[in-house]
């Protein structure tokens, strides 16, 4: 008796959905001209939203214009769907956090490449680091996210870069093609 009593609570309230605008529960099935209706997927109550009104932009809730940055509030002034950060704002912190991305993968680069000897292992080029590549000695041992490494912990990519040899572009790309030489 007390599980289906339970079991009757919970049906009970996963039958009924919130208003986005009044907070109100409304039910997820009702009948409208005798027919059972669906509004599981609706957002508003039928008082909020009759049956039948299919434009409820004006009933969404209306977002408070503020920056973070300056406490601007004028909505003119922000881009549209934002509403921390006005345009002047946004433009600064964009270039400030650009400029800080683009240095922290530079660091994270040269910490790598001088971890795996600094210079390349077949002619011992070492100048310019944006001409060495990682080359991973058994394919098969490569993390398929490799490509998302920059995002990655240094434990993680130092992981990585243990299967791999640091190679200039130059003897990278002569060791594909030569393995692919081989191959025909």
């Amino acid at each position: 008796m007390r599980r289906t009593k339970a079991k009757n609570f919970w049906r009970l309230q996963l039958s009924k959905m919130i208003c986005a605008k009044c907070g109100k529960y409304f039910p997820t099935y009702a009948k409208i001209d005798g027919k059972a209706r669906n509004f599981k997927s609706r957002k508003f109550c039928l008082e909020c939203s009759p049956f039948g009104a299919h434009n409820t932009r004006l009933l969404t809730v209306q977002r408070e214009y503020k920056c973070l940055m300056c406490g601007e509030t004028d909505p003119g002034k922000f881009t549209k769907g934002r509403y921390t950060r006005c345009k002047k704002c946004r433009s600064v912190y964009r270039k400030k956090y650009v400029k800080e991305v683009a240095e922290t993968r530079k660091n994270g680069r040269i910490r790598a490449i001088e971890y795996l000897g600094g210079k390349c292992i077949c002619c011992g080029f070492d100048k310019g680091i944006s001409a060495f590549d990682f080359h991973h000695v058994d394919p098969k041992d490569k993390d398929p996210n490799f490509r998302s490494s920059r995002h990655w912990s240094w434990e993680r990519f130092k992981n990585e870069i243990d299967k791999c040899l640091l190679l200039c572009s130059n003897c990278h790309r002569l060791l594909h093609n030569s393995n692919q030489l081989q191959r025909f």
